[in-house]
């Protein structure tokens, strides 16, 4: 039956459970040590290495500590520095402040300077530019009138145009129209 089986392995797994609690409780100890017999004995005679010598310790806190400080100190520097270079230097007293009064030389005779005489190109451009706008006016009274010209040979010719398809048939391919004949009531059929 399935519930004996379940029974059976439950007290199975208790009595399992019991006898690990009385071994845990059991005390078991080591046995004596034997100390007539060495624990460590070196091999003198085989083994020869130098003595090792202490060094101090090299700590990275300690390091990058010291190069923080040494990055500060520096920018600190840089800093001064560049205070220095932008405070304000009056200049020296002239050297003449000081010394006697300035010694003159007497003025030597020369011919004087004789100026060129001036021309303005101002008085000649506005000549040349009142020639050049007198030129362009007749040309562009020209080309007008040539426009207007023009303009009426095209009128003339379009107005002749549709007065002769105005008088040809539309049959012929004119514009005239010719109306049905007129049927009276004699010619029904």
């Amino acid at each position: 039956n399935r519930g004996e089986f379940h029974k059976v392995q439950m007290q199975k797994q208790l009595a399992q459970e019991q006898e690990a609690l009385a071994a845990a409780r059991e005390v078991k100890a080591h046995p004596m040590p034997d100390f007539n017999k060495p624990v460590f004995q070196p091999d003198l005679v085989t083994h020869k290495a130098p003595l090792t010598e202490s060094k101090p310790f090299q700590l990275r806190s300690t390091a990058r500590h010291s190069d923080a400080v040494a990055a500060f100190q520096q920018e600190v520097t840089h800093i001064a520095e560049a205070e220095k270079a932008v405070a304000f230097h009056a200049r020296p007293v002239p050297a003449t402040t000081y010394k006697p009064d300035l010694e003159f030389t007497e003025p030597v005779d020369h011919t004087p300077v004789v100026p060129l005489p001036v021309t303005l190109e101002s008085d000649r451009r506005a000549l040349k530019r009142q020639a050049f706008d007198q030129v362009m006016g007749q040309k562009m009274a020209q080309l007008e009138v040539m426009q207007e010209t023009l303009a009426k040979q095209k009128l003339e010719q379009e107005n002749s145009r549709i007065k002769e398809l105005r008088r040809k048939s539309v049959e012929e391919g004119g514009l005239m129209f010719k109306a049905k004949p007129i049927i009276t009531k004699d010619q029904f059929p």
